[in-house]
């Protein structure tokens, strides 16, 4: 852990995990062709640290009687233990890797899977990756067969491929490595592993208690009373109700440019935004760097302002992203020429506060809450400089400017990587522990939820949605995608992720970071290709938000003047008809209201 709060011991936490992910595949035919890039590959990888202990053992597998077994003893980050091995001739930019191999997780007792990330990667810093996947493996042989496209040349040793096994306590063995070079072929001409994830099963237990929990918490009881004027009941009346709009939050982030340019492009943008969203945050605009001109006249306040008021107008509710990402890469010049100066550690807080001051108060019309802090885990340069309670400062500040707005810390790879990302998870909760315990006024906790190919299984994130809901803080899914061109898988699991996080009690929101292809920093993750076509995700999306989730009823007043239905919470627009009288009214069904709205059939 780097580091923790003055005076008091930080606690790792390594709790029991059922990764409950699973991989599927059948026996994959390799094109011939290919030219080996490393070789003998079970004597040539090596792991990167004594951290683990690795070797070449003899094994019972499909085709091969011998496999590396690494054995992990302490959970960290994916890279800390790495099994790699560099590429021993050049690749072009443009060529096709394929890697294939067999998995398999030989210590129960510790883990009841094994999990693990694949990279193609340079050799050297910035680690520039070609191909990186997560995955996770149970204790029967598994084939997984990964190809990818060099984007970049390298020369011999000058890329390698690595297994990052540190995430979790395990021991891992892997056999049948053959690493291949193609050129010639498309990619679509390689064959792939087909991933899948355990929750998929139409009948998987976890469905019947998450509708359920639905029906129960997301929704209530709703009563049409009809009275004429002089306030009788009217009886056999005519009542339809249609929900106009969601109380929870169902959003995306979105360009301010977008939001606010001229054109066709730009039309079209705004209308899918508007029809599928009533929530939303700017991706960059409302960074510290961007928000103070670090980034050119691409980002200016102006746009910023302006896309924000065009989001307030519509009704969207907005989250803004974000007051201090707290690593010296993410912040602006301003702050980073201080950085190794003597009156740093003064100077540094004190524009920081002022900083939270200016942007929270320019955009108080329209900002409903604000991620306070991200990323900590990575980013904690400032904690460095200053401890841990200038997190405190950051929440106090927030909250005397717009008091509010909830405040919230915001992280990624909690639920992503197969929920095994233990380190990571155990460093946020002492976080968010220590914070709750010393009186921070912080409102919930951020996960951004962005999934790789290979996704983690919905009751492993049902799981860990329980663990973090134990501190009491409201929980938001704020950044979800899943980067995978399988358009079948992808919609499956936005439908079943989206279904388990709106079934969980401590979850009061959910955001996508981009749903066009033409605006997304993860392109096939977008919902809309680049034509504006819609994936299967999108209908996925739109099927749940916009037909199983919306209530839409009618039928007659009973001879007390009453209909009655159970609704989502939210916006509704309703039409009383009796004969040739008629009404139209709205009302908003909210949780712990009455659910009663009284209308007027005048002429009666």
């Amino acid at each position: 852990m780097a580091f923790r709060p003055g005076g008091r011991a930080g606690l790792l936490r390594v709790v029991a995990v059922a990764l409950l992910s699973l991989t599927t595949v059948a026996r994959a035919e390799v094109p011939p062709g290919g030219i080996p890039l490393v070789s003998d590959p079970l004597r040539t990888f090596r792991t990167s640290t004594s951290r683990a202990s690795s070797g070449v053992v003899g094994v019972p597998g499909p085709g091969f009687s011998e496999a590396i077994r690494v054995s992990v003893d302490q959970p960290g980050r994916a890279w800390d233990v790495e099994l790699r091995a560099t590429i021993t001739r050049p690749v072009a930019a443009g060529s096709l890797g394929l890697l294939r191999f067999w998995a398999r997780n030989v210590d129960a007792a510790r883990s009841s899977q094994a999990a693990f990330t694949v990279y193609a990667q340079k050799a050297s810093p910035n680690w520039d990756k070609a191909m990186q996947v997560d995955l996770a493996v149970g204790s029967t042989w598994q084939e997984f067969v990964l190809p990818w496209r060099w984007t970049t040349g390298y020369g011999a040793s000058g890329a390698m491929i690595a297994f990052g096994l540190g995430r979790l306590p395990q021991t891992v063995e892997i056999g049948g490595l053959e690493i291949l070079e193609y050129t010639g072929l498309a990619l679509e001409d390689l064959p792939r592993t087909a991933f899948t994830y355990i929750g998929r099963e139409p009948d998987a237990p976890w469905r019947a208690a998450a509708n359920a929990r639905i029906d129960q918490m997301r929704k209530a009881p709703l009563t049409v009373r009809v009275v004429d004027d002089r306030g009788n009941a009217v009886g056999d009346a005519d009542v339809e109700i249609r929900m106009t709009r969601h109380a929870f939050p169902f959003g995306s982030a979105l360009v301010a440019s977008r939001l606010t340019g001229a054109g066709e492009s730009h039309d079209v943008y705004r209308a899918h935004a508007e029809r599928l969203f009533n929530a939303a945050t700017l991706e960059n605009d409302l960074k510290w760097p961007p928000w103070q001109g670090d980034w050119g006249a691409g980002f200016n306040r102006p746009q910023t302002l302006a896309a924000l008021a065009w989001l307030k107008a519509r009704g969207f509710s907005v989250r803004g992203h974000v007051l201090v990402w707290p690593g010296w890469d993410n912040l602006p010049e301003s702050i980073k020429r201080h950085r190794n100066t003597p009156q740093a550690a003064v100077m540094i807080p004190t524009l920081v506060l002022q900083h939270i001051d200016e942007i929270t108060r320019a955009t108080a019309p329209y900002v409903d809450e604000w991620d306070v802090v991200n990323e900590p885990y990575d980013n904690h340069d400032l904690m460095d400089l200053s401890g841990w309670g200038a997190m405190i400062d950051w929440f106090v500040r927030a909250q005397a400017n717009v008091p509010a707005a909830p405040r919230y810390l915001n992280d990624y790879g909690i639920l992503s990587s197969h929920g095994a990302d233990l380190a990571h998870q155990a460093y946020v909760h002492e976080i968010l522990g220590w914070l709750v315990a010393e009186g921070a006024p912080i409102s919930g906790f951020g996960m951004q939820s962005h999934m790789g190919a290979s996704p983690t299984s919905i009751p492993r994130v049902l799981e860990v949605l329980d663990s973090f809901a134990a501190h009491g803080l409201t929980i938001r899914i704020t950044e979800f995608d899943l980067n995978s061109d399988d358009e079948r898988l992808q919609a499956d699991y936005t439908r079943d992720f989206l279904t388990a996080v709106f079934s969980h009690p401590a979850v009061a929101g959910f955001q996508m970071w981009g749903f066009w292809e033409g605006a997304h920093w993860l392109p096939r993750g977008a919902m809309y290709r680049r034509d504006w076509s819609e994936k299967p995700n999108g209908t996925a999306y739109r099927d749940l938000v916009f037909d199983q989730w919306q209530t839409r009823g009618s039928g007659l007043t009973d001879r007390h003047g009453r209909f009655t239905a159970r609704g989502f919470y939210g916006d509704y627009r309703l039409v009383v008809r009796r004969g040739s009288r008629a009404v139209e009214a709205t009302f908003r069904l909210e949780r712990g209201a009455s659910g009663e709205v009284t209308v007027t059939l005048p002429g009666g």
